[in-house]
Parts: structure tokens; C-alpha cells; sequence
């Protein structure tokens, strides 16, 4: 489904900072992706199977955190699912039991490649926006 990607996206970004020299594009896109990530990390919430047996859910939890959904729909930045019938919805409870627990919707991985960035971006400063 037409997406951004929180696991993907942070593994390219993981990749892109190991360029030895990063051009401009390089720079502008890992810092860009670092933004996104800080905006659209989601706290205080865990995802675990819910105790109510329903399956695997997105459940609070003070202090948890950061995740970052599977998917985000382009725009909004909000979490959508998708179903085997190709259907998507933006209630991970909303889909079938299978798909809702046999597929990883959230992720820390975001986290780790932030906390790589706050080195990287020591050494590869943003360049100053242009008025």
C-alpha cells in the first residue's frame, strides 16, 4: 500500500550514514529522516499481545516507548493496516486476526537509528536554510 515506512525507512537511514563522505542529498535526506522520526514517534504505548485474547494490540503503557508504526499513510503521517483482501484501515483492530498478529505494525528500530544520528549529525551538521 502506498506508505512511508518506520522500519524500512530507518534501516536506509542507517545505511546512508555509513557513506564514508555524504554529498548535500546524502545530508538533507538523513537529517530530514531523523525529523520525521522525532515527529511521528508514538509514547507511552506498547505492542504485545492484549491480555482480553483479541491478539496483538497497541496498548498503553506510561513511560513505553518510542514506537513507530509498520505504515504511515503519505500526508497525515497516521497508521494504517492493511488485510489480506487488500482492504487498509487506519484500526489495527480492525483486521483480521492473522494479519494482526502475524506481522510485526510496530517497531523500535526508528530509535536506533536516531540514536546513531545524534553522533553522525556532530560530524555532518545541517546546512542553513535559505530565506
Amino acid at each position: 500500500m502506498p506508505s512511508q515506512s518506520g522500519s524500512e525507512s530507518a534501516e536506509l537511514m542507517l545505511f546512508l550514514m555509513q557513506v564514508p563522505d555524504p554529498g548535500p542529498r546524502i545530508v538533507a535526506a538523513v537529517h530530514a529522516a531523523a525529523a520525521w522520526f522525532d515527529k511521528t514517534a508514538q509514547r507511552g504505548f506498547i505492542y504485545k499481545f492484549a491480555p482480553d485474547g483479541t491478539g496483538r494490540a497497541l496498548l498503553p503503557e506510561p513511560g513505553a516507548g518510542p514506537l513507530w508504526p509498520r505504515y504511515s499513510e503519505i500526508g497525515t503521517d497516521r497508521a494504517i493496516f492493511g488485510d489480506r483482501d487488500k482492504s487498509i484501515h487506519d484500526v489495527l483492530g480492525e483486521i483480521s486476526q492473522e494479519r494482526r498478529n502475524g506481522y510485526q505494525w510496530f517497531s523500535d528500530t526508528p530509535q536506533r537509528a536516531l540514536e546513531h544520528y545524534e553522533k553522525w549529525a556532530q560530524a555532518h551538521p545541517e546546512k542553513a536554510k535559505r530565506a
